[in-house]
C-alpha cells in the first residue's frame, strides 16, 4: 500500500492537510487497512456485476467517502482521528462491512464480559469462566450450501437443549463462518461460540470432555459420522474475543482475479445461501448483559461506531476532516481541512 505519513504540528498531532493520502491508526499505533478493504471491495463488486448488479453497485459505493473528528480526550494519541461518519453498502460480502462487524462483534462481547465481571464481584462471586468451542461438519458442494448451513443451525439448538449442556453453559455467542477450499471447490460451514460457565466447571461434577462435547454435537446435528470438534479453555480475554468475532467469510478465500468466472460462481453461491440468514447470536448471560448495556445489533446496527475503539469521542461539534476513495491511486485522499459539521454536506 502507498501510504504517506503526515507531518505533525509540536504537540505532534498530524497535520491534515488537502491531497494528503489517509493513514489511520489505532491506540496502539497499528495502522488501520481503510485502503486495502476498500480494495477488496471493489475488486468482489466487478465480480457480483453480471448475476447481482444491485449489491455490485451498493460495494463498488461503499464507504466512498470517510469523515473523522479529533479526539482530544485520548491521553495517549490526543488529537487522534475517530471514524465519524460514513456509508456502509451492508452487503454480506463486503469485506469492508465485514470488517466493521467483526470489530463491532468484538467491541461488544468485549463489553459484555467486562459487565458480567463487575456484576459478579458486587454480588460477591468469581468470574465466570469461558469455553472456546468450535462445532464443524463436513464441507459441502456449493448447491448443498443453504441446506448445510440450515442444518448447522438446527444442530446447535438442538445442543443446548441437551441436559449436560444445559446444565453448565450459563451463557453464550455464537457465530458462524464459511471458508471457501479453492482446491475442493467446496464449503466448509462451521461454528465459533465462547460459552460462560460457572467457576467450578473445570473442576466440577459437571465437566464435559472433549469426547463428550464431540458425542453431543454429534448427536444434535444428527451426523453420521464423528465430527471435528474442538472444546478449550478459554479467559475471556482478547484472543477468545477474536476467534468468535471473526468474518462470516474471507474475502482472501474468494477473491480470484485470475479466473473472474470461478469467483463470480463463489460469489453467487456465498450471496445466495446467505440471504436472510444471522450469523451472530446471544444468550443467557451474555444475552442479559447485551441487553443491559442496550448495544445495538451486530449484523444491523451502527457500523460507524462499533464499540471496539470509541471511547472518549470528541464533541459533536468539533471540526471534521474527510478522504474520499480514488479509483486511479486505490486511496483514501483527504479532500478539504477541518470544516464545522453543520457547514459539512451530507455523507453520500
Amino acid at each position: 500500500m502507498h501510504c504517506t505519513i503526515p507531518s505533525c504540528d509540536r504537540q505532534g498531532v498530524a497535520i491534515i492537510k488537502p491531497g494528503d493520502v489517509l493513514h489511520d491508526t489505532g491506540r496502539t499505533g497499528r495502522t488501520i487497512p481503510w485502503h486495502e478493504h476498500k480494495q477488496q471491495a471493489m475488486a468482489l463488486a466487478a465480480g457480483l456485476l453480471d448475476r447481482h448488479p444491485e449489491q455490485a453497485a451498493r460495494m463498488e459505493r461503499c464507504a466512498d467517502r470517510l469523515t473523522f473528528r479529533r479526539d482530544w480526550s485520548d491521553a495517549a494519541q490526543p488529537g487522534r482521528l475517530r471514524l465519524a461518519q460514513a456509508h456502509f453498502c451492508r452487503v454480506r460480502l463486503c469485506p469492508m462491512c465485514q470488517w466493521r462487524r467483526s470489530l463491532k462483534m468484538h467491541g461488544q462481547l468485549r463489553q459484555c464480559i467486562d459487565y458480567l465481571d463487575r456484576k459478579r464481584a458486587r454480588e460477591g462471586r468469581k468470574p465466570y469462566r469461558y469455553i472456546l468451542l468450535t462445532l464443524t461438519v463436513r464441507n459441502a458442494a456449493g448447491p448443498d450450501l443453504a441446506a448445510a448451513l440450515d442444518a448447522l443451525q438446527e444442530g446447535w439448538q438442538r445442543l443446548l437443549r441437551r441436559a449436560p449442556v444445559r446444565k453448565v453453559v450459563q451463557g453464550y455467542v455464537r457465530a458462524v463462518e464459511i471458508t471457501y477450499n479453492r482446491q475442493r471447490d467446496d464449503y466448509h460451514p462451521h461454528i465459533h461460540a465462547l460459552l460462560a460457565v460457572n467457576p467450578s466447571y473445570f473442576t466440577g461434577r459437571g465437566y464435559l470432555r472433549h469426547d463428550q462435547w464431540r458425542d453431543l454435537w454429534q448427536q444434535s446435528a444428527r451426523l453420521d459420522y464423528a465430527p471435528q470438534v474442538d472444546a478449550r479453555r478459554a479467559s475471556g480475554g482478547p484472543d477468545a474475543i477474536a476467534e468468535v468475532a471473526k468474518y462470516a467469510t474471507k474475502a482472501s478465500d474468494y477473491l480470484i482475479p485470475d479466473d473472474v468466472d470461478r469467483m463470480a460462481d463463489v460469489l453467487d453461491t456465498l450471496l445466495t445461501s446467505c440471504a436472510k440468514r444471522r450469523f451472530a447470536g446471544w444468550g443467557g448471560c451474555l444475552g442479559d448483559a447485551h441487553r443491559a448495556l442496550q448495544l445495538d445489533d451486530v449484523e444491523d446496527g451502527d457500523l460507524v461506531h462499533t464499540g471496539y475503539d470509541d471511547a472518549g469521542e470528541s464533541d459533536a461539534g468539533a471540526a471534521l476532516w474527510s478522504w474520499d476513495w480514488y479509483v486511479g491511486p486505490r486511496l483514501y485522499i483527504s479532500t478539504e481541512q477541518g470544516v464545522i459539521p453543520h457547514a459539512y454536506p451530507a455523507t453520500p
